[in-house]
Parts: C-alpha cells; sequence; structure tokens
C-alpha cells in the first residue's frame, strides 16, 4: 500500500517518520509490507518533483505532447546507431549542425529563381527569428532535464515555438520540390525537411505539435510571399531598390560579424570565450617583448660596434636570437594548449555520450516493475 508522508530535507541524515513536523518538506512514498512489514521509504530530487509538478499543470495536449517526445527520447536512447547518428548531425554551432544543408541548397538554387527567392527566405527569416524572440515558448527540455542528450548538440539560444530549422527547411525547400521533376530528388527533399524536425524531436529541444505548427508557418510564409512579390511587381520598381536593399543586408550581416568579433563571442566556432582571449592575450604580450627584445638587441649591437668587441658582440646576439625564438614558441604554445582544450572537451563529450549509452543499456536491461512513486 502506497501512501504519502512528510519528511525534512532530503540532506538531513536524522530518521525521517510520519510525526516529523517540519517546514521544508517534500513528497516520498513508503510501501509497506512489500519485504516481511519493513517499511521503504523512497526519496525523489526537489528538483525533479518540482518538474512533475509544473507537469501536471500544463494543458492536456501538452501533457500528451510531453509523453510522446519521452517516447521518442527512449526509443532513441534503445538504438546506439539513431543515437550516434543524432549526435553526429546536429550541433549548438550551426556550421557543424544538419541546418546547414538548407542554406547550401539555398545558395544553389538562387540563381535559378532569382531575387524573390532571396526576399522570401531572407524576410521568413527575419519574421519567425522576431517570433520566436517574443513567444517565449518553453522546450521539452526546459520541463524535464533528464530529456538532455549534451548541451553540444542542443542550442540553447533557442525558444519552442516556432521552431526556426523546421519553418525555413518548408521555406527553403518546397519551392524546390515544386521545380524538379524528378520523383527521387523530390522524395529527398522531403526526406530532409522530415528528418531535421526529427532530430529537433529527438533531441527533446521541441514538441509535436510545435513541429507541425512550425510546418504550417512555413507554408503560410511561402504564400504571403509570393503574394507580396507579386504585389510589388506591379510597382515596376527601378533595380537600384534591389542594389540598396542588397547593400543593407550585407551591412547587417557585417555589423553583427563585427559585433561577434568585439564581444570576442567565438562560440560560433567552437572555441569558448576565455581560451579565445587568453591565446590572444598570450600573442601580444609575446609580440610586445620581442619587439622590446629586437629594439634591445640594437641597441646592444650599436655599442658592441663602437667598442669593436666582436666576440661579446656574437654572444649579445646568439643571446637575442634565442629569447626571439622563445616568444615564437610562447606564441606556439598559445595556440597549442588553445588546441589541447578544444581536444579535452571533446574527449569530455565522448566520455559523457559513452555513460548515457550505457546508463541507457541497464536500464534496458533491469527488469521491469511498478515504479515506487507517482504523482
Amino acid at each position: 500500500m502506497l501512501r504519502r508522508v512528510r519528511f525534512a530535507d532530503p540532506s538531513d541524515s536524522s530518521d525521517i517518520s510520519e510525526e516529523d513536523d517540519v517546514d521544508d518538506v517534500d513528497d516520498v512514498d513508503v510501501d509497506e509490507g512489500a519485504v516481511t512489514g519493513e517499511r521503504r521509504v523512497q526519496t525523489l530530487p526537489r528538483g525533479a518533483v518540482t518538474g512533475e509538478r509544473r507537469v501536471q499543470t500544463l494543458p492536456r495536449v501538452l501533457q500528451w505532447d510531453l509523453g510522446a517526445v519521452r517516447w521518442i527520447v527512449r526509443q532513441r536512447e534503445s538504438s546506439p546507431l539513431l543515437e550516434a547518428l543524432i549526435v553526429s548531425t546536429t550541433s549548438r554551432s550551426r556550421l557543424q549542425d544538419i541546418t546547414l544543408l538548407l542554406w547550401l541548397v539555398f545558395i544553389a538554387m538562387l540563381p535559378e529563381f532569382g531575387l524573390p527567392y532571396l526576399w522570401i527566405c531572407l524576410a521568413n527569416l527575419l519574421v519567425v527569428g522576431v517570433l520566436q524572440f517574443m513567444a517565449q515558448v518553453e522546450r521539452p527540455v526546459d520541463l524535464d532535464s533528464s530529456l538532455l542528450l549534451a548541451p553540444s548538440c542542443t542550442d540553447p539560444d533557442t525558444n519552442g515555438f516556432p521552431c526556426v530549422d523546421s519553418h525555413m527547411a518548408i521555406v527553403v525547400l518546397l519551392p524546390v520540390i515544386q521545380q524538379t521533376e524528378n520523383a527521387a530528388v523530390q522524395l529527398v527533399f522531403v526526406g530532409i525537411i522530415i528528418f531535421i524536425s526529427f532530430t529537433r524531436l529527438c533531441l527533446a529541444t521541441r514538441f509535436v505539435t510545435q513541429v507541425v505548427a512550425s510546418w504550417l508557418t512555413g507554408l503560410t510564409g511561402i504564400i504571403l510571399g509570393n503574394h507580396g512579390h507579386l504585389v510589388i511587381k506591379t510597382y515596376r520598381l527601378p533595380r537600384i531598390y534591389h542594389t540598396m536593399a542588397l547593400l543593407f543586408v550585407a551591412a547587417v550581416i557585417l555589423a553583427v560579424v563585427g559585433t561577434w568579433v568585439e564581444n570576442n563571442d567565438s562560440r560560433i566556432l567552437g572555441v569558448p570565450k576565455q581560451d579565445f582571449m587568453d591565446v590572444l592575450g598570450n600573442i601580444m604580450a609575446s609580440g610586445g617583448a620581442t619587439e622590446a627584445n629586437a629594439s634591445r638587441s640594437s641597441e646592444q649591437g650599436s655599442s658592441a660596434r663602437t667598442r669593436q668587441f666582436s666576440g661579446r658582440l656574437r654572444q649579445a646576439a646568439d643571446e637575442d636570437e634565442q629569447d626571439i625564438d622563445d616568444e615564437i614558441m610562447g606564441r606556439k604554445d598559445s595556440f597549442f594548449y588553445l588546441m589541447r582544450g578544444i581536444r579535452a572537451r571533446q574527449l569530455v563529450a565522448k566520455r559523457q555520450r559513452r555513460l548515457r549509452q550505457a546508463q541507457a543499456a541497464m536500464r534496458r536491461a533491469a527488469p521491469t516493475h511498478p515504479r515506487p512513486f507517482s504523482i
């Protein structure tokens, strides 16, 4: 028989009883009569209990949606091949993610579709990014942190709806699907759309309803974009307007990149900010020391020449060359430590993936029994 009791903070090592009257309490379950009348108490972490309580307050649709995402995550954990595929095709860096394929297709098809295709894609990207920032919708991984696969695979700067990747997959690839007449090529692009959305479900960064709704917003974006293009086309604007708009877009992109450089934000390259600044600091310090050594060597060389001490001049020159070599090696050491740090983080991420795979294998091998705790 299961009944709910109150207990003090889990960190307290004192005995927990039903009569304890404490302020800081949490939920436990007591299983009486399970083993020869002994009482077994199972405690849950406070964060897990709080997360489950938040889940219970969600609408029924989102509760079902979260259950569907949890089932997909369990299937991913039970299949090492699927998990390896998801890890290898997703990344928090956009340069290493499967969505990079969208922009390669976009660049390849731009000469075919022309400027209308460019403006429709850019306008959709801008609008969906602003909508996501304003909506601030939570993701499954925000409600249940145990669904997180790896920080290196999850973008921390995104929200749940609309899903930019699913939206832009429709906007970029649907015109290509309509343009081509080859059924095999059409199936390939449809598979890319489905796979991109499927990776977001496997990473627990989107709900199923968020993915489907993002497909619908992408279709709506294409319809509105085509309608806007037809309306603007009736005005017969000179080509100079397109040129000015392209220059404005290029200026915005350069401003964003310049902001990243100014803030030393190199996450897009997979290099932490502190390592990036340390390497630049070491290079600048070694550069200043090299200049000082060069000036000092010139002064010593001139004084040696005036005094005509050839032996001392050769000795000073050898010492200066050694100092310069040491500074150059210092610069190389800076990049060496940077690369070693990157490899160390990759090794830690690999060990974490192996640990999660081992835990998933243990859960699959464990005997199935009813959970002793339920909310």
